[in-house]
Order: structure tokens, then sequence, then C-alpha cells
């Protein structure tokens, strides 16, 4: 069990420094489980921080494991990284972290990583964590777990093998991020003007109209339904906020392809196009009776390219919302009904090539999650 430190993120900065850090935060949320320092973004301890009394074998080393000693949620309590290259940089572990260095050599690099991701080991670890609203976790309760270890030139296998899924996820993650920076670039494109469609003969379109969005659609909003008056009449899950479902509603919606906005909290603002039959909540607007000289899927990937600016209409001190009065005067440029569908083809297209590789995503991840319990049962 190797000594951690107690740094915040005020003593923390991405810019410049001698010793890096690893916050148990970026353990939840940034970190990938095998971490390589010379790929991975990790902060520095500010200059004017005391991090000299630390010893040298304090700093972090291949093949040892970092956890998370703190979470609100019982899935990330214990979360572990395994350091597998250092990239010759000096790095501690940080604020609510177990540091934890094995003598033995007796992990082969890599294995560590993936054996604490396994449902035996993250169970016992979510019964021994203690807490209400923050659950915690000591190092000798880690130090404590039963854990089944194969061979060295076993666990190399199985390192070997579960590396090349990783790469495979994290060429298909580079896929679909190049895919989305290249739609947010066509967009821009698009929506400014610069790029015009033609029509089948290669003459221009006309110019574009600015509408209101209240001229071209009925902007309606649900209200409060209780689930159990829900589950007794048979009805559907509703959509709150445009995001969750939950049991708000006022009216059965019967299109399948709804765009919503949604009205109020941390989603206010959020632009989603809904394919399934649903009831639209509470803190959700449903877009309704769109004109027919106005392409729904086109409407849709114009306010969605516009969703910082919806965003930005939030009102309210505590729990932000949207007024429906902002949005129907919500500026729409409108261009010939021709090239709307022109443009919403061409951007549902990337959208499905998007789609596509965020379901090859989720497959491989299921696949490896699979695979990792069965291996380490």
């Amino acid at each position: 069990n190797i000594s951690t430190n107690s740094f915040s993120r005020s003593c923390l900065n991405y810019e410049n420094g001698q010793v890096k850090n690893i916050h148990y935060g970026d353990i939840h949320t940034k970190l990938q489980s095998h971490v390589d320092a010379s790929v991975e973004i990790i902060p520095y301890i500010n200059e004017e921080e005391n991090y000299l009394r630390y010893l040298e074998t304090s700093f972090c080393k291949e093949k040892d494991l970092i956890f998370a000693d703190a979470s609100e949620d019982l899935n990330d309590i214990g979360k572990c990284i395994e350091i597998i290259n250092t990239n010759n940089e000096k790095i501690l572990s940080g604020l609510h972290t177990i540091h934890l260095r094995n003598y033995t050599d007796y992990f082969y690099i890599g294995f560590g990583g993936y054996l604490f991701k396994t449902n035996r080991i993250v169970k016992q670890i979510q019964r021994e964590s203690q807490g209400a609203k923050v659950l915690g976790i000591s190092s000798r309760k880690i130090l404590n777990l039963e854990i089944n270890i194969p061979s060295i030139q076993e666990q190399e296998k199985i390192a070997s093998f579960f590396t090349i899924i990783d790469e495979k996820l994290k060429l298909l993650k580079e896929k679909k991020e190049k895919l989305e920076l290249y739609k947010k670039g066509v967009m821009q494109q698009i929506f400014s003007q610069k790029l015009r469609f033609k029509d089948e003969k290669g003459n221009e379109f006309p110019e574009w109209e600015e509408k209101k969005l209240g001229d071209i659609c009925e902007i309606s909003k649900g209200k409060q339904l209780n689930v159990e008056n829900m589950v007794e009449n048979g009805l559907f899950p509703a959509l709150n906020g445009g995001i969750n479902y939950s049991g708000y509603t006022n009216s059965w919606n019967t299109e399948k392809e709804t765009i919503t906005i949604s009205e109020g909290g941390n989603s206010c603002g959020f632009v989603s196009f809904i394919n399934e039959n649903f009831w639209c909540g509470g803190h959700c607007y449903a877009l309704k009776e769109i004109k027919v000289d106005v392409k729904k899927k086109f409407l849709f990937q114009y306010l969605k390219y516009n969703e910082l600016s919806i965003m930005r209409m939030r009102v309210g001190s505590g729990l932000p919302n949207i007024q429906k009065k902002g949005l129907n005067e919500f500026p729409i440029q409108i261009p010939h009904l021709k090239e709307q569908q022109k443009i919403a083809n061409f951007l549902s297209a990337l959208d499905s090539k998007i789609n596509l590789v965020s379901t090859q995503i989720e497959k491989t991840e299921l696949w490896k999650k699979g695979l990792l319990q069965q291996m380490f049962v």
C-alpha cells in the first residue's frame, strides 16, 4: 500500500509542472482501465504545492494498481486502473485513491486492469463499501479481497487477448469521433449557406426564407400523470426532458417521428428525434402539426445544429427552463422544399453511419464484458 496525497482540483493544472497527479474523479470519468501516460491526459500538480515531501517510492510504476476509494455511485466504488506506461514521468496517486504495488512480480503487465473489472471482484468491493450518500472503501478491505490468479503464462495470454479487443474499441471510437467532427463541419457549412445543394439540372435553389418556429409548427408541452395511473391504463413510458423515460404525460403521440425539446433541468434545450411511439412528458416539448412545406428531418437537423442557441434561452435562477413563448419566436432559416430534402438525406446518412459505429462499440463492449466474466468465473 503506497502513500497517496490529498491535492484537490484547485491544486492541479493541465499546462505545466514537474509531477503529475491521478485524481479519483479522473478514474471515474476519464482514464482508461490501462493507463499509458504517453497517451492519457493527466494533470500536473501546481508548482507552489509541497509535493517534494513524497518519496521516490510514492511515484507510480508499471503494473501499479490505483483504486478510487470514494463514489456516490455503487457501480463506481473501488473502480480500478492499472499503470502500464509511466512514460518516464513522475506521477502520484491522489485524492480519494488507494495505490497498491505488487512486489512479487506475480501479475503480468496489463492483467490486473482486467482482473479488477470482473463481477466476482466488483461485487466483493460493493459489499465491503460503506456510507450513505457517499460510499467509501478502505485499503485494508481492498487488500483482503479474494482473487483467483492463473499462471504468468496464462495471464499473458489473457492480457494479450483483451488488449486486441481494446485496440478494436479504440479504433471504433476514433472512427465515431471523426465522423462526428466531419458532420459538425459540414453542418456549419450548410446552415451558414456557404455550401448549397443544386437541383437535378444543376441550377441554384431559391434563397432561404426566415420564419419563426411557432409559424411552422405547434409546440406542445406535456403535464404530469402519476406512474400508477399509467400502469393501470397500460400506457407506454413517457419521455421526460427529451431524454429519459418517466411517468409524465398528457396525450398519446401516434407519430413515430417526433422532434422534442427538453423544457427544464440539466438537459434544458436538448433536441431529440424520437422514432418510437411515446408520451411527451411534463418537462418536454413536442413539435406537432409541422407545415407541409417544411421537412421534419430538416427541421430536426437545423434545431440540433442550433442547440446551443436554444439552450441560451434558459430562464430561472434555480432549476432552469425554456419558455414556450421563446421557442415560438425562435428564428428558422427555411430553404426550398427540395433543398431541405437533399440536406436532410445527406445529414441523415451521416447519422446512420455514426449510429452504426455506436452500435458496433456497444456490441464489442458487451462481448468484452461477457468474456471477462466467463474467463474469471
